[in-house]
């Protein structure tokens, strides 16, 4: 958890001056509410994939999480070439 605070709290500058090219100053409310949203639908669509991999592919649920995980990395990396 500590990683993990340390990372978040290095990378949100980043993320929010990235988000911010996309927008002109006035929309600085939306910006943050999809950002939020953003986090939240995330959030859920991946406790959903997870509890479906457990339930209906009889996967361990630490396998789910792993899965869940790449395909977080995946999401990522397409972000980061600008694909997605």
């Amino acid at each position: 958890m500590t990683l993990d605070g340390y990372f978040q709290s290095w990378t949100w500058p980043h993320l929010l001056m990235i988000i911010n090219t996309h927008y002109d100053n006035k929309r600085d409310g939306l910006k943050l509410g999809l950002w939020t949203t953003c986090t939240n639908v995330g959030n859920i669509l991946g406790f959903i994939i997870c509890q479906l991999l457990v339930l209906v592919g009889d996967l361990p649920w630490q396998v789910s999480m792993l899965v869940v995980g790449a395909y977080i990395i995946l999401m990522a990396f397409l972000a980061y070439c600008n694909i997605a």
